[in-house]
């Protein structure tokens, strides 16, 4: 009789202690991880790119879309794109040097779905 009282309480204890050991509290599990890539473009360059370095060279704010246009043609598998982060442009002379900073899908099960539920952790 005593054994029908306490046996729940030690299951929904040992679920407890179960799941608290399935992740890791110190390091969060995510879906992406960051890289970077530093292309090189020689000017003057193909019109649409040329367009792109001239917009930059004069606004800082046109930038970006340098950077999309030259990871977009630098040869990066672009499958595992989550997003880029971040781009940096410097000019010597005709040179061009674009650094775009980009995360990449690291564990896809890891990532929300847009209007699911949140990813389970990893066990």
């Amino acid at each position: 009789m005593q054994l029908q009282r306490i046996l729940p309480q030690i299951v929904l204890a040992g679920i407890a202690i179960s799941l608290a050991g399935c992740t890791d509290a110190s390091e969060p599990a995510s879906c992406t991880r960051p890289a970077q890539h530093t292309f090189s473009i020689t000017t003057p360059a193909d019109p649409a790119v040329q367009f792109c370095v001239e917009g930059c060279r004069v606004d800082v704010d046109a930038c970006d879309a340098l950077c999309t246009v030259a990871f977009e043609r630098g040869g990066v598998d672009v499958g595992r794109l989550a997003g880029i982060t971040s781009c940096t442009v410097e000019f010597r002379g005709a040179a061009v040097s674009v650094k775009v900073g980009y995360d990449v899908y690291a564990d896809q099960q890891l990532c929300p779905v847009a209007g699911g539920a949140p990813p389970l952790a990893p066990r």
